[in-house]
């Protein structure tokens, strides 16, 4: 019986051992619950005080001026030039041409911007490496990527290009300085292009006339008169008979200057205008540096073996390419067609390359 009561007895002490390590456990864990929690209020505080530092740090970047005197543009040029933040905002909104007279020459940002903007209706807001320009009525409401698309559309300029007898151009190129971007005119001479910023350029350009630059500004409607390139009409063409002006020219005639001639080593008169007349193509057959060119105009005109190079007149005289130094050139005039070359008969069927030396002034 005595032998009874000590095992009962030794198994309530077990018992008892065990329950008290379970509740040891369940209060270990639960203190590791509580550190862990801890652990993670402790890096969110460490974020939101980090990410309120940059926010202040934005603010607090110092910039400094030339003067005490400058426009919200060179304001803006000079925070984007020396911090690593891009102002976004609508030329629409933004009047960047007015002067504002700061208190300092070296300040805040934060403090430059209450300055220029404190007598208008424009408030600014700090998002990551942008400051966001707009209007305090609807700064809440616009978020950066809106901003940015704001700007990118820019606006719509429209207009008439016409001539001086106000006739409408077709096909006039109007294009944005500095960038690929650009369109023609329609029938009636209209045009609509999208600039991004008061500052941009446009460019009116049409063959035979003038090119113009008009800056855009504020304007929403240009309206361009072209003039005529007289310079150009003016300047003199040889064909067979003698010399005639440009203007006056009805058969295929090409004229090629010396300023357009090919630049660099040439050996012969065919390479320095190689590339430069349509339907001229010309060839070189060896890699003899006296060897002669192959010249095609208008392409074969027979399947037979003769000789299909146009005729060459230097100075009137027929010769080849190899007669004459490039340097001693002062012209050189291509006969494409029937009509310019009729007076050599069928000696220019193949064309004529007219060729002028120059002469003691």
């Amino acid at each position: 019986m005595n032998y009874q009561f000590s095992i009962h007895f030794k198994t309530r002490e077990c018992m008892k051992k065990n329950i008290s390590s379970d509740h040891f456990l369940k209060k270990s864990d639960f203190k590791d619950l509580i550190k862990i929690m801890k652990i993670c209020l402790l890096f969110l505080f460490a974020f939101i005080f980090h990410t309120m530092a940059t926010d202040s740090n934005a603010q607090d970047a110092i910039v400094s001026l030339k003067s005490n005197s400058a426009t919200v543009s060179q304001l803006i040029n000079e925070i984007e030039k020396q911090t690593d933040y891009l102002v976004v905002y609508s030329n629409r909104e933004v009047d960047t041409n007015r002067r504002v007279n700061f208190q300092n020459r070296s300040n805040k940002v934060s403090t430059y911007l209450d300055e220029a903007f404190s007598d208008t209706d424009i408030g600014y807001n700090f998002e990551n490496d942008y400051i966001v320009l707009s209007k305090r009525a609807r700064q809440n409401a616009v978020t950066l990527s809106q901003a940015i698309q704001a700007v990118q559309q820019g606006r719509t300029v429209t207009g008439k290009v016409t001539d001086e007898n106000a006739e409408p151009i077709i096909g006039a190129t109007i294009m944005l300085k500095g960038t690929d971007t650009g369109v023609v005119s329609d029938t009636n001479g209209r045009y609509s292009i999208n600039v991004l910023n008061r500052d941009a350029v446009l460019v009116f350009s049409y063959i035979g006339f003038l090119t113009k630059e008009i800056p855009v500004g504020d304007q929403r409607e240009i309206n361009v008169t072209f003039s005529e390139d007289l310079i150009g009409l003016e300047e003199v063409v040889v064909i067979g008979y003698g010399s005639i002006r440009t203007a006056d020219v009805t058969s295929a005639v090409v004229s090629v200057k010396p300023e357009s001639y090919t630049q660099g080593s040439v050996r012969d008169i065919g390479q320095l205008i190689q590339g430069k007349v349509a339907g001229l193509i010309i060839n070189t057959t060896s890699g003899n540096p006296s060897g002669s060119s192959s010249i095609r105009l208008r392409g074969n005109t027979t399947l037979h073996g003769t000789s299909t190079n146009p005729l060459i007149l230097i100075d009137g005289v027929p010769g080849d390419f190899n007669t004459v130094s490039p340097d001693d050139i002062e012209s050189i005039d291509v006969l494409k067609d029937g009509s310019a070359a009729a007076i050599y008969g069928t000696r220019g069927t193949n064309g004529v390359i007219i060729i002028t030396t120059k002469r003691a002034n």
